[in-house]
């Protein structure tokens, strides 16, 4: 019996996903590790080892050639692991949106604007994982795999969620980039806004390989791709932050900031309780500060 498709696919993506996080992880260490537990790291930690879990129980499921697993045994395992790429998903969603968040320095239209999207694509998704599931069917038979016989292609309107959101998310930072880009000559603000379009782009075109695949694709490979676009989530998602925290440790680690009405260094406002529990901060720069204040390197170290 020839394994499913879906196994080397996810074997592929464990690899990816492996070889990002060994490169990676002594940025993790010295860069995250030492903060304190936000809400923010929080979604770090989320985004970052939860693909960990489920591509290995993807693994598991594929790999089961007992006799005493079932196809209810199948789908029931499937099922685990869909929520758990659900989960990982809005997760990686709601860092790209609190990172838009904080690049418009929480505009309350922005806010107000992301939030309400984010909450109902949230609540169409999981009513649609949920039909999606209902309608899930694996054929088992004795020493092969599970294989998928049934999918419903009610799970298209979920890719469509996501690209929607992707849409809006890379709109609204491309314009900021084009507003902040004729504004500022560093190099390091150009290459953040550059690298973070260049990752939606990624995102929104897996997305869009999981939408041909699931309307186009023959039953076994209609699944095929989706456990390297929840993946691709996770390691650009933490990438961002990453890069963010990177350029934070290299410039300075206390900042003070002048507003353009007061010529005298004064210490920045501090930030309400809501805004120190999210850790807004972790999703922006200080080259990315607000147009209306000026920012003056002192010693120290950004965080502590």
């Amino acid at each position: 019996m020839i394994p499913s498709p879906k196994i080397y696919a996810t074997l592929a993506t464990l690899t990816t996903l492996g070889y990002d996080y060994s490169i990676t992880f002594g940025q993790e260490v010295d860069l995250v590790w030492s903060r304190s537990f936000t809400f923010g790291t929080g979604l770090f930690f989320l985004t970052r080892y939860l693909p960990f879990i489920d591509l290995a129980m993807t693994i598991s499921v594929y790999t089961s050639f007992s006799e005493d697993i079932t196809a209810e045994d199948c789908v029931r395992q499937i099922r685990t692991v869909t929520v758990l790429q659900t989960v990982g998903i809005c997760v990686a969603q709601l860092i790209l949106v609190l990172r838009t968040i904080a690049i418009w320095e929480r505009k309350f239209t922005v806010v107000v604007s992301l939030g309400v999207l984010y909450w109902l694509a949230v609540s169409c998704s999981i009513y649609v994982i949920v039909l999606y599931l209902k309608s899930l069917r694996f054929q088992k038979r004795p020493f092969q795999p599970c294989i998928i016989s049934h999918v419903d292609e009610i799970l298209f309107v979920g890719f469509i969620i996501i690209l929607f959101m992707e849409t809006v998310v890379v709109g609204l930072t491309g314009l900021k980039a084009l507003r902040n880009t004729w504004r500022t000559s560093s190099p390091w603000i150009i290459q953040l806004y550059r690298r973070g379009i260049i990752y939606f782009l990624l995102i929104f075109m897996a997305s869009v390989v999981n939408l041909l695949l699931l309307l186009i694709a023959p039953n076994n490979y209609k699944l095929v791709f989706t456990d390297a676009q929840r993946t691709l989530h996770s390691i650009l998602c933490s990438r961002v932050i990453l890069m963010i925290l990177a350029q934070k440790n290299q410039v300075a680690p206390s900042l003070t900031v002048c507003s353009d009405e007061d010529t005298h260094w004064r210490f920045a406002r501090p930030t309400s309780m809501i805004e120190t529990a999210l850790d807004l901060d972790i999703f922006t720069s200080p080259a990315e500060a607000p147009s209306n204040t000026r920012t003056k390197l002192t010693s120290g170290l950004i965080g502590k």
